[in-house]
């Protein structure tokens, strides 16, 4: 079995595309849902891109934390 760690120590993901800000502090969902980034450095180099992120949700706050970073599928 695969997996994915971070940081934090958790196993698994939860995969997500859509547009970084021009900083990378905030992450829209295609959905419109827009994050807290807590780890903006892991964005720098796609700032204000469309992409496929695998990210940590923090169930407490609401932010995310970035795992990996990927173009989206076209």
């Amino acid at each position: 079995m695969s997996t994915q760690t971070s940081d934090q120590g958790q196993a698994t993901g939860q995969q997500m595309s859509g547009n970084v800000s021009a900083y990378g502090k905030t992450f829209t969902s295609d959905n419109n849902k827009k994050y807290k980034v807590d780890n903006p450095d892991a964005l720098q180099t796609v700032e204000s891109q469309h992409v496929a992120v695998v990210v940590h949700v923090d169930p407490d706050t609401g932010t995310l934390h970035i795992i990996q970073v990927s173009a989206p599928q076209q």
